[in-house]
């Protein structure tokens, strides 16, 4: 069976085309439009006809094709795992957030997110805290985010917060549609009760997985704390 070329080449149409505004919408962000390099790699990257239409759309960057594209993503996966620190900053893919529980603002905040604690305090709960923005550089192995939790109950025997991620720079509640649910960080106790158990969290969202760090400030307990992915 023949085909003609130009139908052929129809058929990589519309794959080259998103490839392309996902490009430029990448180039838009402030911190890398002035990159002038385009590297590309993976098996697709060998195709001559997205090369083509790349160094076309693209024609006042260098683009760079290494030997066997295909096999660099798996090289460099192994790289890292030899030696986390080659790679120093990434670029953030969304928005990442904490939620979090605020003041209630009648006359500002919802209804459905009122939230009456023990001891009677109005909370708005759902709050979308940003722990990094879409396009943001992040540096590898410091901590993105750093806050003071305080359990919201007397007698409350862990703090939870969700991690969500979004495409939106800045989300208001993690209910919102463009929000992702990626899991619950879990910091146990150690003191039995009280509102005034103060814990310092740190999160890293810059490695291959979501890490989290808590220390309890009245105890000075190192506590383990956990990110459970439920979905």
């Amino acid at each position: 069976m023949g085909i003609d070329a130009d139908i052929a080449k129809g058929f990589f149409s519309e794959s080259c085309k998103k490839i392309g505004k996902h490009l430029e919408k990448m180039f838009s962000y402030p911190v890398i439009k002035d990159v002038s390099n385009i590297l590309m790699v993976g098996g697709y990257s060998e195709s001559p006809i997205l090369q083509d239409f790349i160094k076309k759309k693209f024609w006042e960057k260098k683009v760079i094709i290494p030997w066997q594209p295909h096999l660099a993503v798996l090289k460099g996966a192994i790289m890292f795992g030899f030696n986390p620190h080659v790679i120093a900053e990434r670029i953030c893919r969304y928005t990442y957030g904490c939620s979090m529980s605020v003041p209630f603002n009648r006359g500002v905040h919802p209804l459905d997110k009122l939230y009456i604690t023990d001891h009677g305090t109005e909370n708005c709960v759902d709050v979308f805290e940003k722990i990094a923005e879409v396009g943001e550089p992040i540096k590898t192995y410091e901590p993105q985010y750093e806050t003071v939790r305080v359990p919201a109950d007397l007698k409350q025997k862990e703090i939870t917060t969700g991690v969500f991620a979004s495409v939106e720079e800045n989300p208001r509640y993690v209910t919102d549609k463009s929000c992702v649910y990626l899991g619950t960080i879990q910091v146990p106790l150690v003191e039995a009760e009280g509102l005034d158990r103060r814990v310092r969290l740190k999160i890293f969202i810059s490695g291959t997985e979501i890490k989290v760090e808590a220390e309890e400030e009245n105890t000075k307990e190192t506590i383990l704390a956990k990110l459970e992915f439920l979905g």
